[in-house]
């Protein structure tokens, strides 16, 4: 990640969203992270061509002085680059500078339209925007949401995620919190490929098809070519409607990106991906056929993205008694099939290991919210159940254990229903594996669990661990909690801002109104030092209760490796290892971090 000019692979993006391609070839991307518009010249060489990195507002005027804030879509209408930014268009003139076009706010699509202007989405319906007419809707209705297929007004949208033109003038809108993408004929005819209620990825005609969170959609010829979030892959819709999976292009994994695509003069795709633009050749190309791999994906400018895990996001994170990274890996929400699993790391980082472990499955929540291991690597999980509206009210769970060797036996379960006194959260778990401490989500207790007899007792009732931040630490005070165990046997709770020690059976406030935002992991060193994972910073808190931050940087959501603070993005796991190595699980990888 990064904001670097220059030749291509040398260049540096943070998190593009989307891109476009003038007649002569060159190309115009939105660089979200960077909050700027890059451009690839037909020479090969990127440079920022409005706004500054890293100064992220919306200010219009001229070249020098132009500011984006968070600029997503693209597209090129009559000469001229327009930029969907923050819900706002926005019009660039070739010199860089830039105006907000007055009436138009909550853009979520935008592309170019035939004989002029562009086709926005957004507000719950489809419009036409040409300078000279301004506004004027085309189907939905300002305001509404919904998904009815009918004719003009007739018709309802959900969220949009892109809108693209097919060369018979049909605008097809991708809807991804529906699974579905929503055809509107030429003459305001809205009909739906996909169904909300069946989110799975199938080929077919339109009654057949399926999609799992569509997103990005361009045209070539009279084909669409549409990015299937929730697989990963580019989908083809055909003029007839028939929607097919071309294996030339599954390799490409763009599963929860803002991925934007579009075709280049010489035919091959490219797409966004977080940290630049890749290129696919196109099948039956000459760089398709003549490449050792025919499912290559070249990096076109900025880096190639790294491998990620073998499946799905790091969810927890353990270290086993080898020194081995233990990841609990979820797979992405997209996939909606209810099972999770563990990856293995050694120190040499190389992943091996799947062992699947079905997990509580619900519309709204599908993580496990604790893991830790014993001293002879056994992973320990908290399987929580939730309910009721949002699926945010705690219905009882269970407790697994997943041997070294994959063996997955329930050490601990409460009865799913609405009158279930334990929900288990965060846990922690003694190096012997008899003695196992979680927060109870229904009550906020931190509860002792004996594993041999199963009996439950509270170590240490809510009310000792410091008062929740209304409205910031969960429903009821009850998110934002962690607890962890110390190499000399000492529990740490976290609840929001708060770290309470429990030594010998006795609690002491460590800090109390702690400097923390959003805290979701804790780890313990041998020193008595507590590591305490806030979004895109890692705090240490020294034995006295004294918090700094000890690595990670405020506002710097890409993934940067080297010399401290580095950058992590978003922190979803810590742990410490034997050696005193923190680990630590970001999106797609794990890191390892020593503290001097």
């Amino acid at each position: 990640m990064g904001a670097q000019d220059g030749p291509m692979l040398e260049a540096r993006f943070d998190h593009p969203a989307d891109l476009a391609i003038d007649a002569s070839g060159v190309i115009y991307v939105a660089d979200t992270g960077n909050g700027t518009i890059r451009q690839i010249g037909t020479d090969g060489f990127v440079r920022t061509w409005a706004g500054r990195a890293g100064d992220r507002r919306r200010v219009d005027g001229y070249a020098e002085i132009v500011r984006f804030a968070s600029p997503n879509d693209i597209a090129l209408a009559d000469g001229v680059v327009y930029v969907e930014d923050q819900g706002f268009v926005r019009r660039i003139a070739p010199d860089g500078s830039a105006v907000t076009l007055a009436g138009i706010s909550e853009v979520e699509g935008m592309v170019a339209a035939p004989g002029g202007g562009l086709y926005l989405a957004g507000r719950g319906g489809v419009y036409r925007w040409t300078e000279a007419a301004g506004l004027a809707l085309l189907a939905g209705i300002d305001g509404v949401s919904g998904d009815q297929d009918g004719s003009g007004t007739q018709a309802r949208f959900s969220r949009f995620g892109d809108i693209a033109v097919s060369a018979t003038g049909s605008i097809y809108a991708t809807q991804p919190d529906r699974h579905t993408v929503r055809k509107i004929s030429p003459e305001g005819v809205v009909t739906t490929l996909g169904s909300a209620g069946d989110p799975i990825a199938r080929d077919g005609d339109p009654a057949e098809a399926r999609f799992i969170h569509p997103d990005a959609i361009t045209a070539i010829g009279r084909d669409m070519q549409v990015v299937d979030g929730g697989t990963g892959f580019i989908r083809s819709i055909s003029a007839a409607d028939y929607v097919q999976t071309f294996p030339v292009w599954q390799r490409l994994d763009l599963r929860g990106q803002r991925a934007g695509i579009a075709f280049a003069i010489d035919g091959d795709l490219l797409a966004t991906h977080a940290g630049g633009v890749l290129r696919l050749p196109a099948p039956g190309s000459s760089r398709s056929t003549q490449a050792a791999n025919p499912y290559a994906t070249f990096a076109f400018a900025g880096p190639p993205p790294r491998d990620p895990l073998p499946f799905g996001d790091p969810l927890q994170l353990g270290v086993d008694p080898l020194g081995a990274t233990v990841v609990y890996s979820g797979t992405r929400r997209e996939s909606w099939d209810g099972t999770a699993g563990f990856v293995m790391i050694d120190a040499q980082g190389q992943a091996s290991g799947r062992l699947p472990v079905a997990v509580y499955s619900s519309e709204y929540r599908r993580d496990v919210l604790g893991m830790a291991m014993d001293a002879a690597g056994n992973a320990y999980v908290a399987n929580p159940s939730f309910g009721g509206i949002f699926g945010a009210e705690p219905q009882g769970g269970s407790i697994l254990r997943v041997s070294a060797g994959g063996t997955v036996t329930t050490v601990a379960e409460w009865p799913q229903t609405r009158t279930a006194d334990i929900t288990p959260g965060s846990l922690t778990v003694s190096s012997d594996g008899t003695t196992i401490h979680f927060l109870n989500v229904r009550t906020g207790d931190l509860v002792r669990l004996d594993v041999a007899t199963r009996a439950v007792e509270v170590a240490l009732p809510a009310a000792d661990l410091g008062p929740p931040r209304p409205g910031i630490d969960g429903l009821g005070g009850r998110g934002h909690r962690a607890v962890t165990t110390s190499a000399n046997g000492d529990i740490h709770v976290l609840l929001g801002t708060n770290l309470t020690r429990l030594s010998g059976g006795k609690a002491t406030p460590l800090l109390r109104g702690g400097p923390f935002q959003r805290p979701t992991h804790i780890a313990a060193d041998a020193a008595g030092n507590v590591y305490v994972a806030d979004e895109e910073v890692v705090w240490r808190v020294t034995p006295e209760g004294n918090a700094s931050i000890a690595f990670g940087q405020r506002g710097s959501f890409a993934v940067t490796p080297g010399p401290l603070p580095g950058s992590l993005g978003i922190v979803h796991g810590l742990a410490i290892g034997k050696d005193g190595l923190l680990h630590v699980a970001v999106r797609d990888a794990v890191l390892t971090v020593r503290i001097q």
